[in-house]
């Protein structure tokens, strides 16, 4: 009701400087054409936005203005002018819903700047329900005899899944494997929210040899998020298995997974100077014996042909 009081109460004002034009009371702005043919056009003539309640634009990796894109949050006007002449034109938004309506550009001429991309956002606070003239865009062209033109903006809130956010997580553990000194290749968790509405996830493990990236998020109803899991920072560990816990939680609920972790540090493959030294280890003390010189000889020759 009050977007269209807004709206008449503009129309009115268009009327009123009409008439003071008319009368000589106001002046026309620079660069108006009064006396020109030209008119300009919108398609399409009204907008709806449709979305699910706790469905947001962030969700959704296209951004731009297009049919295909899948986007709800982003639509396209299009305006064209019975000249070939450019026409100037400013866009304006009047609003009256908690959300956000932004128009791209907020000024140019037409033919040129033909498409105007209007995108809807901060939603977070719209109930389920349908808001018929939630705004209007006004389109501005001094040079036009049909301007201004109004595109009203409808918005329709569509009920949510009732359900509670739930983390899946895969694989349910993971293990690593490196010899002394390596590190071993990231893996990767998919997370993902099998529920309903927004789930805002934090990771953590006390372990000071993993770490995790991303390590916090949001993800709506059947979306999934990769989280890389790094071993690192494990030079000082001796050969041996280590165990820790990736513990996925559930912000808002408090629930949280738990993901075991091993890493197995292993001995590289011994070297053959290694197998010569456990031979060297088990040969009498004495060098002087047959075997050492003959140990000594298989050195002098490994060492020339490896």
């Amino acid at each position: 009701m009050e977007v269209k009081m807004k709206r008449e109460l503009y129309i009115v004002g268009i009327i009123i400087t009409s008439i003071a034009i008319l009368f000589g009371l106001m002046s026309i702005p620079a660069g108006a054409s009064p006396a020109s043919d030209t008119e300009i056009s919108v398609s399409p003539s009204s907008l709806v936005f449709t979305f699910t309640e706790g469905d947001d634009i962030k969700f959704y990796q296209a951004q731009i203005c297009s049919v295909t894109s899948g986007n709800p949050f982003i639509k396209c006007l299009e305006l064209s002018s019975t000249s070939t002449i450019p026409t100037d034109f400013t866009v304006y938004v009047n609003s009256c819903v908690d959300a956000t309506i932004s128009v791209d550009p907020l000024f140019g001429a037409v033919p040129g700047n033909d498409i105007i991309t209007v995108t809807l956002s901060n939603t977070e606070n719209l109930a389920a329900g349908t808001y018929n003239y939630a705004a209007d865009i006004i389109i501005e062209a001094p040079g036009a005899l049909n301007s201004p033109l109004y595109i009203p903006v409808n918005i329709i809130v569509e009920p949510g899944d009732l359900q509670p956010p739930a983390i899946s997580v895969e694989p349910a553990n993971l293990v690593f494997t490196a010899n002394v000194g390596e590190i071993p290749a990231a893996q990767t968790i998919t997370l993902s929210n099998s529920g309903g509405g927004i789930l805002d996830w934090h990771a953590a493990t006390t372990s000071t040899w993993l770490s995790l990236a991303p390590a916090c998020g949001s993800i709506g109803a059947g979306v999934n998020q990769s989280i890389t899991v790094i071993v690192d920072n494990i030079e000082s560990l001796a050969v041996g298995t280590y165990n820790t816990v990736i513990y996925i939680e559930d912000i808002n609920a408090g629930l949280s997974q738990a993901v075991p972790v091993t890493l197995n540090i292993t001995k590289a493959a011994s070297s053959w100077q290694d197998h010569l030294e456990r031979i060297r280890e088990s040969l009498p003390q004495s060098e002087d014996t047959g075997n050492y010189k003959r140990y000594e000889r298989m050195r002098e020759i490994l060492s020339r042909i490896i």
